[in-house]
């Protein structure tokens, strides 16, 4: 048993606009997100306007922003960016958290022979359709 990595992109409203599953949690993110699909597609989907925030594993592109190194040498600037894009980048947090509040099957070890991809896919769709029909988590829940 083992446990398998969401890769996932939300909007501000925790929605999933795009999911990818299915690699064996041990698989570090960059290779995670070079696997992916998004890797491709984000460059048109983002076009010139539009920036998607990654943590510290993925690498930086001109569509994909991610945190300054701090080696202790930062300075106010980046700094503030970094807490800005910290605040910012939580919601995806959020949005793993509620997933997993809503769906408590996903907590549990995974055999990845007995549960494919889709079981996680189908559930990040109905966490979806719960936001669209205003079914807010309540924590206390």
């Amino acid at each position: 048993k083992t446990s398998i990595t969401l890769q996932a992109i939300c909007d501000a409203k925790r929605k999933f606009i795009d999911v990818f599953t299915g690699v064996p949690g041990k698989v570090h993110n960059a290779r995670v997100f070079k696997l992916s699909d998004v890797k491709q597609n984000l460059p048109q989907i983002c076009g010139k306007n539009y920036h998607i925030l990654g943590d510290s594993a993925y690498p930086i592109r001109e569509w994909l922003l991610v945190p300054f190194k701090n080696y202790g040498n930062l300075g106010e600037m980046e700094n503030r960016y970094n807490k800005k894009h910290c605040q910012t980048r939580v919601r995806i947090e959020n949005a793993f958290d509620i997933l997993k509040a809503r769906f408590r099957q996903l907590l549990l070890q995974i055999d990845m022979h007995k549960v494919e991809k889709i079981t996680i896919v189908c559930c990040c769709v109905l966490h979806n359709l719960c936001i669209d029909n205003n079914d807010v988590w309540d924590e206390d829940d």
